[in-house]
C-alpha cells in the first residue's frame, strides 16, 4: 500500500530560527508530537529538519541555560525521508532501521509532502489484522451452516 494512503499532509511546521519556547507552544497548540524544520527552496517547502517534544524536554533539562536555545540548536538536521511514492512496509523498515517514530514524506522534487508515524502505520495494521481475524469467523459460521444443511438433507 502506498504512502499517500495514511500520509498526514497537514504538517505543522517551524523555522530553524524559532524559539523552543515559541515551538513548545505550537505543539500544544497544535496537538502534535513532533515539528517538521523547514526552509523554502525555490518556492518549495523542505524538510531541513525535525523536533520531537522529547528533544525540547531533554535539552532544556540538561542546558544551563535553555532560555539561549532555539530550534536550530536542537533539531535533528537532515532527517530521515521517505518518497511519497513508497509502500508502508518500507516506511516501517526505515523506521526501525534508523530509530525514529515519524518519517517527513517528500515529493519526487523534495519538497514536503506530509509526515507519517509509527502509530499511524500501527493503526492501519491493526484494522487489518482485525479484518483477517472475521475472515475465521465467518468461514466457521459457512461451514456450521453447510453441516446443518447437510444433516438436513440426510433425513429426506
Amino acid at each position: 500500500m502506498s504512502l499517500k494512503a495514511i500520509t498526514k499532509t497537514n504538517v505543522v511546521t517551524i523555522g530553524k530560527n524559532a524559539s523552543l519556547k515559541d515551538a513548545s507552544r505550537l505543539m500544544q497548540r497544535e496537538h502534535v508530537g513532533s515539528l517538521v524544520v523547514i526552509e523554502n527552496y525555490f518556492g518549495n517547502k523542505v524538510a531541513t529538519g525535525i523536533i520531537t517534544d522529547r528533544d525540547i524536554a531533554l535539552s532544556v533539562c540538561s542546558a544551563t541555560r535553555p532560555q539561549g536555545l532555539n530550534v536550530e540548536h536542537i533539531m535533528q538536521s537532515q532527517p530521515i525521508t521517505i518518497n511519497v511514492s513508497e509502500g508502508i512496509f518500507e516506511a516501517a523498515q526505515l523506521m526501525g532501521k534508523n530509530g525514529v517514530k515519524r518519517l517527513p514524506v517528500i515529493n519526487e522534487d523534495g519538497s514536503l509532502y506530509g509526515i507519517v508515524s509509527a502509530d499511524d502505520i500501527l493503526s492501519l495494521m491493526s484494522d487489518e489484522i482485525n479484518h483477517l481475524a472475521k475472515v475465521s469467523d465467518t468461514q466457521i459460521k459457512k461451514e456450521h451452516g453447510i453441516h446443518r444443511q447437510d444433516e438436513q438433507n440426510m433425513y429426506f
